[in-house]
């Protein structure tokens, strides 16, 4: 049995709609006595086949109708009446209908059918050919109906489409783009002084949309839900109301649900910082904490929502928010076991900006307390081995760099040491302490491995970087600046590129230094503090001997290339550029002065001409500009 909708009070011929109903079968919606862009449909048939629209008429007798003229009907008393063809209003249904499905449904595009149904008992229809639009009894409509061939794939309907379509079609009789009766006029004012007026939905939405103080203001004084409720809108009148039940201290809450309910704006956009929260190592019995932000996107909206952890052992707080969050998302490992594997878990975030909530991935790792051994001993030596035999390898590299080595290096020994293994020395060796330094200061939650990868990627990160702005320096300056007179061989180019090479361990360390300071002062004893600090002295006092060594080792070759001239040349280059520079912008200086400032400069600066040009030919006074 197929359902029925109808507004009470429906005068329709009830017989027609029970017959209906009780012919049909239950994938069909009988909608009665609809209003669709402000036109009275007889009753309309939502089915898989698309929208049958029905045009009752209470005809009497015998009925003749016609492809394109009048429609006669012939009373038992043998009077004839015509009637206008009804094909202008099946023209006219089809594009209300039309209509109501682009603002409704824009992505529906079902067939439309429409028949001319005969509600009188008794009536004939002398029709000898196919009539259009198709005129039946209702004996012959369920028929008539269930022969209707199946539509295209993307014409058809599905079950759910039809009840939400069905229900539209009954509840919707002002469409969003409908000009209404009586329009709204909103509180605020035009330009002019004018109240501002609405005379559509798309027209209200789209201001209080952008002035949401007006939204708010006629949504709780309930003159939006009234208005909704004279022009017929009755899905947003029930909507108002709805969204009023809600007891919300922010009051643009209500507003942008109704918005969003409504189905004619846009989300907003939802933006998270970071993407996913990495809590990293963690000793066991320990809190972590990280800050969790999100704001709205580019676009409109007003964003608001909750978040909610998927486990107890994880907090966030605050858990609402609306416009803006910045959060502390906090995970208390005492109570979860020490594991290889680390603990995932998510942060349920259910806001205006998504339908469904936006899943966060969490991962915390919990370790055990490393022993003194390690943390003074282990750590530190394996950071020195490491760290040692990599500064060594760029030392060997930054030996080598030229095809000759220079012969001073081979001279600073007895007996003499290869420029490789001089270098390969002292870069190791600085490489060694500051490795030996970041041990001392690693964090008690990562394991060794973890630990030496981290700074073994950044040391890599680093290196590249000032290689290639070494390198590009370089490059710059011989390119656009030849008039320095600066020409550094291929052999000194190289060699400062590998040494900004060597220098990539100090910032890589002392960013893991950073890294890995304890968040909490209580995170660390007292007496494990000082013993560090002593050491990293010892450590730096080191340092401060291996560069004043490589100072040394680097000045005879500062020599022997002859860089002192270059670097004067360059620098004179410099000077003579700085002085023409400042001399230019003194004089625009002056000139600005003079121009704005000083009256009685410009005066005299503007040439004055004699009032008799024949009296300053006779004196012997010249035109300035010219005879």
């Amino acid at each position: 049995m197929a359902e029925q909708l109808a507004d009470k009070g429906s005068e329709l011929l009830d017989s027609l709609a029970v017959y209906l109903c009780k012919a049909l079968p239950d994938e069909y919606a009988l909608v009665c006595g609809p209003i669709v862009r402000g036109q009275q449909l007889g009753a309309v048939v939502v089915g898989p086949q698309g929208l049958i629209v029905l045009h009752t008429k209470d005809w009497q007798g015998e009925i003749r109708p016609s492809q394109h003229g009048v429609w006669q009907e012939r009373l038992p008393s043998g009077r004839v009446v015509s009637h206008p063809n009804p094909g202008r209003e099946v023209h006219s249904a089809t594009k209300a209908l039309r209509a109501f499905l682009r603002d409704e449904f824009p992505s529906l595009h079902p067939m439309i059918h429409h028949f001319v149904v005969l509600t009188k008992p008794g009536v004939k229809l002398m029709a000898h050919q196919a009539t259009d639009p198709p005129c039946r009894t209702t004996d012959d409509l369920p028929k008539e109906i269930l022969a209707l061939g199946p539509p295209p794939e993307k014409a058809s309907l599905a079950s759910e489409t039809r009840e939400v379509l069905a229900q539209a079609l009954l509840d919707r009789r002002l469409t969003t783009t409908e000009r209404a009766s009586q329009p709204f006029i909103f509180r605020s004012s035009e330009p002019l002084g004018i109240g501002k007026k609405a005379w559509t939905i798309r027209q209200l939405i789209r201001h209080i949309d952008r002035r949401p103080d007006d939204g708010v203001h006629h949504l709780r004084n309930r003159t939006l839900e009234r208005w909704f409720d004279d022009q017929g809108a009755v899905y947003l009148a029930t909507l108002a109301r709805e969204v009023m039940r809600q007891s919300e201290k922010d009051p643009r809450v209500p507003l942008e649900s109704f918005l969003l309910r409504s189905g004619l704006v846009r989300r907003p956009r939802l933006a998270i910082l970071p993407k996913r929260v990495d809590l990293g190592r963690v000793l066991s019995g320990e809190t972590v904490r990280r800050r969790l932000r999100m704001r709205k996107g580019r676009g409109r909206g007003y964003l608001f929502g909750t978040v909610q952890p998927s486990d107890p052992w994880m907090r966030v707080a605050p858990d609402t928010f609306s416009g803006s969050l910045d959060a502390i998302v906090s995970v208390d490992t005492e109570s979860l076991l020490i594991r290889r594997n680390p603990y995932r878990a998510t942060i349920l975030v259910s806001s205006s900006a998504s339908n469904e909530p936006i899943r966060l991935p969490v991962v915390v790792r919990v370790a055990s307390k490393p022993s003194a051994l390690s943390r003074c001993l282990l750590r530190p030596l394996a950071g020195c081995i490491v760290a040692g035999l990599l500064g060594a390898g760029v030392g060997w590299s930054l030996g080598g760099a030229g095809t000759q080595p220079p012969p001073w290096l081979t001279r600073l020994t007895a007996p003499p040491v290869p420029s490789r293994a001089a270098w390969a020395l002292l870069t190791g060796v600085f490489w060694a302490l500051l490795g030996m330094l970041r041990g001392f200061w690693h964090h008690p939650g990562w394991s060794i491995a973890h630990a030496m990868g981290r700074w073994l990627l950044k040391t890599l990160i680093w290196g590249a970087v000032l290689s290639f702005l070494t390198g590009a320096g370089l490059w710059f300056a011989g390119k656009f600046y030849a008039d320095m007179a600066v020409d550094i061989p291929e052999t000194v180019r190289a060699s400062i590129i590998f040494f900004a090479v060597a220098l990539a361990a100090l910032p890589s360390t002392a960013g893991e230094m950073w890294a890995a300071r304890p968040k909490d002062p209580a995170d660390a004893s007292s007496k494990g503090r000082m013993l560090r600090w002593a050491l990293s002295g010892a450590i730096l006092v080191a340092l401060v001997f291996v560069v004043t060594a490589g100072i040394r080792l680097a000045g005879p070759g500062w020599d022997w290339y002859g860089l002192d001239s270059r670097v004067g040349a360059a620098s004179q280059w410099v000077g003579e550029r700085w002085t023409r520079w400042e001399a230019r912008l003194n004089d625009w200086v002056d000139q600005l002065y003079v121009r704005y400032y000083d009256p009685s400069a410009q005066s005299r600066l503007k040439p004055t001409a004699p009032a008799d040009p024949s009296s300053a030919e006779k004196h012997g006074v010249a035109w300035p500009w010219g005879k």
